[in-house]
């Protein structure tokens, strides 16, 4: 199977093929349950930032591409009040660190998606 224009659960299009020949992401391939090929998002209207500042509109042939839209990962587990992941929230990591707030919740959708221009290079 080609991971060519293939969204996965973690929001990023499939840069690679794991072990048994499906598509995969090397960034998020260990979040627990995996990574596993979704729909595809809407993209209309949508644009796209890379770390750089540089802006495209937004699209599975953009370079790292990572969707983070209403149902993406990062808007389902990123907290609108502290900007830390839902995982951070567990009491147990609360007890440690005073930046984290109290209550998750979930931002929904950030207003731009990911990608990666090339801007520091390929190799």
């Amino acid at each position: 199977m080609s991971s060519e224009n293939v969204i996965l659960s973690c929001g990023c299009r499939a840069q690679s093929i794991n072990g048994n020949g499906e598509p995969s992401c090397p960034v998020h391939s260990t979040i627990p349950g995996g990574v596993h090929p979704i729909p595809p998002p809407d993209l209309e209207g949508r644009m796209a930032r890379c770390d750089c500042g540089k802006m495209a509109k937004s699209s599975l042939d953009l370079a790292f591409f990572q969707f983070r839209g209403v149902g993406s990962r990062e808007g389902d587990e990123t907290c609108k009040n502290c900007r830390y992941y839902k995982v951070a929230h567990r009491p147990e990591v609360t007890n440690k660190n005073n930046s984290v707030c109290l209550n998750f919740e979930p931002i929904i959708s950030f207003e731009l998606d990911k990608y990666y221009c090339g801007c520091y290079g390929w190799d």
